[in-house]
């Protein structure tokens, strides 16, 4: 596996943020990324990530909750069934920015975008120096764990697709079960951190068993991205941050 591997997670439309983080960390085309889903909603300029993430190959975006509520708005990918107490508020509030954008678009500029947004995967792994990483927005639930163990036995068995609940379940604590296979790391969007406790506001969690990404952008705190660091036998962590309000770097 070559080329430096940054993770990030719960963006919400701050494109300029997003930005100064990649003139950050040099991000180059030798380089990538991986996105746990929430690209979209409440910042100001969601179709402005989504387009670059969409020129760029070596960025990999998983779904988020809000990308499936957009997809359902436009009639794209109903099969999530949210309900309308979910989704009305959603349409007048977090999502009004990005429908709007959506709709200044042609018809065929709208339905690119939205055929992007339904290939993006629910989760994915991937195994760094001897290391498992289970990459997905929310949390993994007992049967996407069943289903881990036996791709594990057959690997090369049919997987069958994860529920869309995978997108919304959180983890009650950061020290809570990772609901999956022994020796494997969950590593997840969705919650912000601050939410586990006012000392985590604005950061990160590291665990051995789990990695908390959404540091809060959402509700004005800022972005963080994680650069995963191999070596011989083990990988470390370095961290970056940006404010959202100005894209200063912290």
């Amino acid at each position: 596996m070559s080329g430096n591997l940054y993770l990030m997670s719960d963006i919400h439309g701050y494109f300029i943020p997003f930005l100064q983080i990649l003139k950050k960390i040099r991000f180059t085309d030798a380089n990538r990324m991986v996105i746990l889903g929430d690209l979209v909603a409440k910042g100001p300029d969601s179709l402005g990530l989504l387009c670059f993430v969409m020129e760029h190959k070596n960025i990999l975006a998983l779904r988020g909750n809000h990308e499936q509520r957009l997809l359902q708005y436009f009639g794209t990918d109903r099969a999530a069934g949210i309900p309308d107490s979910t989704m009305r508020p959603w349409v007048a509030g977090d999502g009004a920015g990005i429908i709007r954008q959506m709709n200044m678009l042609s018809e065929t500029g709208r339905r690119k975008v939205l055929e992007f947004i339904k290939t993006m995967p629910l989760w994915a792994a991937m195994e760094i120096c001897g290391r498992k990483y289970v990459l997905i927005h929310g949390a993994p639930d007992d049967e996407m764990k069943k289903e881990l163990l036996a791709v594990q036995k057959d690997p090369g068995g049919k997987r069958k697709t994860a529920d869309y609940d995978v997108l919304i379940n959180r983890y009650e604590s950061p020290d809570a079960d990772n609901r999956l296979p022994a020796g494997m790391t969950a590593v997840v969007g969705h919650t912000p951190t601050f939410k586990y406790g006012t000392q985590y506001a604005g950061d990160m969690i590291i665990r051995d068993d789990k990695i908390f990404l959404d540091c809060g952008a959402g509700q004005g705190y800022g972005l963080g991205c994680l650069e995963i660091l191999s070596g011989n036998d083990k990988n470390s962590y370095r961290k970056y941050f940006t404010n959202t309000e100005n894209g200063s770097i912290l």
